[in-house]
């Protein structure tokens, strides 16, 4: 995680000529698509690594956040009602 991390912004601005922060919305999207499905020149392992990790923790993070637990899915200690 920590190599695909040091090495993900040189990849990108050495791809793409431009930092990853600096690129529009769509631009990102794609090269982060690029870089999971290995179809970019830097989509080595350990940043394919780096992206889906990264991916699946702000998943995480966004499915535990308050207001999903309390509104969208809201949980209750005791199944069922009475």
């Amino acid at each position: 995680f920590l190599k695909g991390l040091g090495s993900f912004e040189a990849s990108v601005r050495k791809s793409n000529g431009i930092s990853f922060l600096s690129m529009e919305q769509d631009e990102r999207e794609k090269t982060l698509t690029g870089i999971l499905n290995k179809t970019t020149e830097s989509s080595g392992d350990e940043i394919k690594f780096f992206v889906s990790i990264t991916k699946q923790l702000t998943a995480d993070g966004y499915m535990q956040s308050e207001y999903i637990m309390k509104e969208v899915m809201p949980y209750t200690l005791i199944t069922g009602s009475y």
